[in-house]
């Protein structure tokens, strides 16, 4: 009898160090890298990034830049005095119009819809360099959010200023995963137009380097699922008390057998 309780003991410390090992490799970014032979000189080939194009109900904020400010003032919306912050910078945008353009002061309206960022920011400057010499323009793309939801820290809307994001800087704004969170199952939700498209992402193998979802796009949702340890409450204290308690309670048979 005391054999065969050992036996139980012993199946029941395997069976929990496998369940273990299973959860840490779902944890880990980019498990595999971790596994190489040498991982400091490791690299991974991008996914194709695909410039925003913009659209009909899109925010963009443009800035002319030049020695001489009295230059440049008829054209720009914010004062001289305007502080920039990014809610100033939010609240001085211009949204294109359901004709896909901007009106722009002196230049009038500008058509930019279906242009990229860059495209629309060297049309502009075209247009102003008839008007000015030494002046250069900045647009920025104010739309671009991203909705990070479920096991992250800090699960929110996040509105990104810069022109590029990927999956990985995505999440780090809402503060990095929970201890439960699911790395090799991240759902990326994006709106075509019509329809949605999803995509689950493993962000625990390199190969997302690859994947065409590691860039986002405004308005994508990404989605990290937790690990079923968190509905059952499982953690490394439970697992501790479970296992003293269930050895305590087969040692005490034993010794009354």
């Amino acid at each position: 009898m005391r054999i065969k309780t050992f036996q139980i003991i012993v199946v029941i410390l395997i069976s929990l160090s496998f369940s273990n090992c299973a959860r840490y490799k779902k944890i880990v970014l980019l498990n595999d890298v971790y596994k190489s032979i040498d991982s400091t000189s490791v690299n991974h080939m991008n996914a194709k990034f695909s410039e925003t194009i913009l659209k009909t109900n899109d925010k963009v904020f443009l800035s002319l830049h030049g020695l001489d400010y009295e230059q440049t003032e008829s054209f720009n919306k914010q004062s001289r005095t305007t502080s920039y912050n990014d809610i100033s910078v939010f609240l001085q945008s211009y949204i294109i119009d359901s004709e896909g353009l901007i009106n722009i002061p002196i230049l009038g309206k500008v058509l930019i819809v279906g242009l990229t960022v860059n495209g629309a920011e060297k049309l502009i400057q075209d247009k102003v360099d008839e008007y000015l010499i030494g002046v250069t323009v900045e647009l920025r793309l104010m739309s671009f959010e991203v909705s990070i939801m479920g096991d992250v820290k800090q699960p929110n809307k996040y509105l990104v200023l810069k022109q590029k994001i990927n999956v990985f800087e995505a999440i780090s704004l809402s503060g990095g995963f929970t201890a439960h969170a699911d790395l090799s199952k991240v759902m990326v939700i994006r709106d075509v137009g019509d329809y949605s498209e999803t995509a689950v992402l493993d962000l625990t193998n390199s190969e997302i380097f690859d994947n065409a979802y590691y860039w986002l796009r405004p308005n994508d949702i990404v989605y990290v699922k937790p690990m079923r340890s968190k509905a059952l409450s499982i953690n490394s204290q439970t697992i501790s008390i479970t296992l003293s308690g269930l050895t305590t309670l087969l040692l005490f048979l034993t010794y009354f057998q």
